[in-house]
């Protein structure tokens, strides 16, 4: 390791309690600005949110099963039901069913989780639902929750780290991820605030997501750590970040955060054929052979749970392992910033 990468392992491991750092903790440190605002967000979504830690860790569950995360589920199997969800409803959920909770906001949670990461937002019986059980604040730790979830299950199932504590229980196969379908316009859940139309030329990631998120500070500030990162710290060129950041929006269907991500994507060199390419769903076929890496790795990775091996080989070849481990903090981070923004904010279909 360089030097910065061994002193962020010494810190992550005197957090650990001397404990080595394993999985997507061991993959960030090959960039250590990644390493420093990821641990600070998985301590609060894992730790400290308002939402009792057997429904954040069921949502987080959910999660590593629908992108068959064998590491993320062995981690968080036993605190889900060490916080009391039965050992029956863990089962159903790793055999891919549906689970049968025996309270109400177990069941809420399945209800959102499920319908987030199969369709990329709520429909308004759920919202409604989820609203009136856990009211706004945390409905929005709810939905950065899966989010989340997506950000560490994915950094694993390009890896694959061994099992915590030496199992190797891996999940069964289970059908591919799909992309969203898209949804039909409705009215804006969440009022953006009145500063809205000044900050429409901000060039960040967040974009109208923000004022969700400000319903829990904590949340926003470490995604403004995230965010900062991600436009300033990358090891990848700025212009190849950028079109991964578009085929993330592309795929969830964000369609309100789309025009801020297309200024950014501009801004980083991108040019409008190009956008307007992913916008329609579209390979471009103007892209530099690192954006053409990065592109398929994180496509096949949305579309397939795991990149292939032969993509795998190219990647690691073309772009080396530490862009590699960028893309999924990436992929994870925008799929938080789609959803939330998709369930508040979102009013106007498919992003094209």
């Amino acid at each position: 390791m360089t030097e910065p990468q061994l002193r962020r392992s010494r810190e992550l491991e005197a957090l650990r309690g001397g404990k080595p750092v394993t999985g997507p903790g061991a993959f960030w440190l090959r960039n250590p600005a990644i390493s420093g605002c990821a641990e600070p967000m998985r301590q609060h979504m894992e730790r400290n949110t308002s939402l009792p830690l057997a429904l954040s860790e069921l949502a987080i569950l959910m999660t590593a099963r629908h992108w068959s995360a064998t590491y993320a589920w062995c981690r968080h199997e036993p605190q889900v039901l060490k916080a009391g969800l039965s050992a029956a409803a863990v089962a159903a959920l790793r055999d891919g069913r549906d689970a049968d909770f025996a309270d109400e906001p177990a069941t809420i949670v399945q209800a959102v989780a499920r319908s987030l990461l199969q369709t990329g937002g709520l429909d308004d019986a759920t919202y409604g639902r989820a609203l009136t059980a856990f009211g706004l604040p945390r409905l929005v730790e709810l939905i950065s929750e899966v989010g989340y979830g997506c950000l560490v299950s994915l950094a694993n199932t390009i890896f694959e780290p061994d099992s915590p504590e030496g199992a190797h229980d891996y999940l069964p196969a289970a059908a591919p991820p799909r992309a969203p379908v898209e949804r039909p316009a409705r009215a804006p859940r969440l009022a953006t605030s009145p500063d809205a139309d000044s900050q429409a030329g901000r060039i960040d990631l967040i974009g109208v997501t923000g004022f969700a998120w400000r319903q829990c500070p904590k949340i926003a500030e470490y995604a403004r750590g995230y965010d900062e990162t991600l436009r300033l710290h990358l090891s990848m060129a700025p212009g190849t970040c950028a079109l991964v950041v578009l085929l993330v929006a592309r795929y969830w269907q964000a369609s309100s955060v789309w025009p801020g991500l297309a200024r950014f994507a501009s801004a980083s060199g991108i040019d409008a054929p190009t956008i307007a390419a992913v916008s329609c769903g579209d390979r471009p076929h103007t892209m530099s052979d690192e954006q053409a890496l990065a592109y398929d790795f994180a496509s096949e990775l949305l579309t397939a749970g795991r990149p292939s091996d032969a993509t795998f080989a190219r990647a690691r070849e073309g772009l080396g392992l530490t862009v590699m481990t960028e893309i999924p903090a990436i992929v994870g981070f925008l799929t938080m910033i789609a959803l939330t923004a998709n369930v508040f904010v979102s009013a106007d279909g498919p992003v094209a």
